[in-house]
């Protein structure tokens, strides 16, 4: 047990303010001496707290010498038994760990909080822009279709042909009654020998004649309109706009930010490329729209037949949609479907619904291009 604990005293009211000393603990005091001072301060009351750096100093002040403190560096004089054994000093003592542990805690555990809160914001960002883009008005998505339709059918005819459009909206109803109510759904032709159709934000759809002489069945088409249904019902324009604003921008908006919504929305929707589809979105449009031909009663081995003559033949498609979407290979979609269908138990007892004769739809389609 030491007998002193060298000290330094403080008092603002002197002048020196600062003086070099040593404590001893007696068995109710506790003694500050200098060559000029000699300060007394009991136990009882005696107030302890840490600071300086790493809280390696432990301060003494009391209520009956206001303007004096006084600071060790020596933490053996808590071990003191004159202190140690002072229920009132180590309560204290006890008290101030504590709220340093818990200090410690907390400012050793924000780095760790916050790399934990970052990852998790990228490691859900997918659920955040789904949940966000589920979220979003079916109006803007509308206002963006409108603003698209003309750029996607810049120099290209649309098919104008009534009766060829009602025979073509008829067979498309079998599908779209199916789907979530708000979207408003509208189907154009257009006079393009490309194997493609691709739809747009809020229902619209554009499909090429290519596609429709290319297809040998309604189940074929029915197929790919099931697809680009489902990029609509998936909302994966938005996702993909979303996609690619800033993670704190992201959070705003999740957090109700509407007005930063509705100018990233737009603000994308000048650049094209900005729509193109994931393959995982490509993947989740086949599942979907594979589900939706089911709740349809549409036999979806059309949409796998389609793919699958779209791999045998090298076509080329969807150049058009270069910019939109990064398709798997036509083989490889078509295998997964299969796959996919063979493990839907429901389509084993399923009998499907007989559609009407395609070809002399696609005769009356073939009729209208050569006058055209």
């Amino acid at each position: 047990m030491k007998d002193f604990y060298d000290a330094i005293g403080l008092n603002d009211k002197l002048e020196p303010n600062r003086y070099s000393g040593n404590i001893h603990v007696k068995r109710n005091k506790l003694v500050f001496s200098t060559e000029s001072h000699l300060i007394e301060l009991p136990l009882k009351d005696l107030k302890i707290n840490f600071g300086g750096t790493g809280n390696r100093l432990i301060y003494f002040s009391h209520v009956d010498w206001p303007d004096w403190h006084f600071h060790t560096s020596d933490s053996d004089i808590l071990n003191d038994p004159n202190l140690a054994n002072n229920d009132f000093v180590q309560e204290q003592v006890k008290a101030i760990h504590k709220t340093f542990n818990i200090r410690k805690s907390i400012i050793y555990g924000l780095p760790t909080l916050a790399i934990f809160l970052v990852l998790s914001i990228f490691l859900f960002k997918g659920l955040i822009i789904e949940k966000v883009a589920k979220s979003v008005p079916f109006k803007y998505e509308k206002m963006l279709s409108e603003h698209l339709v003309d750029i996607a059918t810049y120099s290209q005819e649309i098919v104008k042909d009534d009766s060829l459009n009602h025979k073509f909206d008829n067979r498309i109803q079998s599908l779209v009654k199916h789907t979530e109510e708000g979207f408003q759904f509208e189907f154009h032709m257009v006079i393009n020998e490309e194997v493609n159709a691709f739809a747009l934000p809020g229902g619209t759809v554009i499909i090429n004649t290519g596609l429709l002489e290319h297809a040998e069945s309604w189940e074929e088409v029915l197929g790919v309109m099931a697809h680009e249904i489902s990029h609509v019902t998936e909302r994966h324009h938005i996702r993909s706009m979303l996609n690619q604003i800033g993670i704190f921008d992201l959070l705003a908006i999740y957090l109700g930010d509407e007005s930063l919504l509705v100018n990233s929305i737009f603000h994308y929707a000048d650049n094209l490329e900005t729509l193109s589809y994931s393959r995982d979105f490509e993947s989740e449009a086949d599942n979907n729209g594979l589900n939706l031909l089911l709740t349809a009663n549409i036999n979806p081995d059309g949409m796998i037949q389609f793919f699958n003559s779209l791999g045998n033949s090298e076509i080329q498609s969807l150049k058009i949609l270069d910019f939109l979407s990064t398709h798997p290979n036509s083989t490889e979609r078509s295998n997964t479907l299969a796959m996919s269908l063979e493990n839907h138990t429901a389509n084993k007892k399923q009998d499907f619904a007989n559609q009407p004769d395609y070809s002399i739809f696609k005769n009356i389609l073939q009729d209208y291009l050569s006058s055209n």
